[in-house]
């Protein structure tokens, strides 16, 4: 899979999902979810997988040197999210490399997905790529799409 197109677009291929809440200052000229704030729902998901996935100390207190960095990100919009409202963030791993890892996502509002994004990620240390260790392989594992046979691409 390589871009957000691929990514499914039902809620149960997903093993991990979070609640958001869609703030006004989100809401664009014409009274819908703006995109950029679409984007933090899709980073605010992806935040809360890692934590799932690295631990939470991590997440907030990486060692020095250390870092999840993303090395791409597409974004599928796919139709329009309104206030006020919850959305529902989905995530799931699809490919797991020697030092990075590919995340699928779906945003969904009123059981409608209303966007698709992909990203790689990649485990750094001093900013070079460095091999993902065992446990976190492990949680990526147990974090893959439920459904592998969903992914276009």
């Amino acid at each position: 899979m390589t871009t957000a197109a691929a990514c499914p677009r039902t809620l149960d291929a997903y093993p991990f999902t979070i609640d958001l809440r869609a703030l006004f200052s989100d809401v664009d000229g014409q009274q819908h979810i703006n995109n950029v704030a679409i984007a933090g729902y899709f980073a605010e998901g992806r935040a809360s997988l890692n934590q799932v996935v690295f631990g939470q100390k991590r997440q907030a207190q990486p060692s020095p040197g250390q870092q999840i960095l993303i090395a791409s990100v597409t974004i599928d919009y796919l139709g329009q999210g309104q206030y006020p409202g919850t959305f529902r963030v989905a995530a799931g791993v699809t490919e797991i490399g020697r030092s990075s890892f590919r995340v699928a996502q779906a945003l969904f509002q009123l059981g409608h997905c209303v966007a698709v994004a992909s990203t790689v990620m990649v485990n750094a240390v001093e900013g070079r790529p460095a091999p993902l260790p065992a446990e976190v392989r492990t949680a990526l594992s147990d974090n893959l799409l439920r459904d592998q046979s969903l992914v276009a691409g």
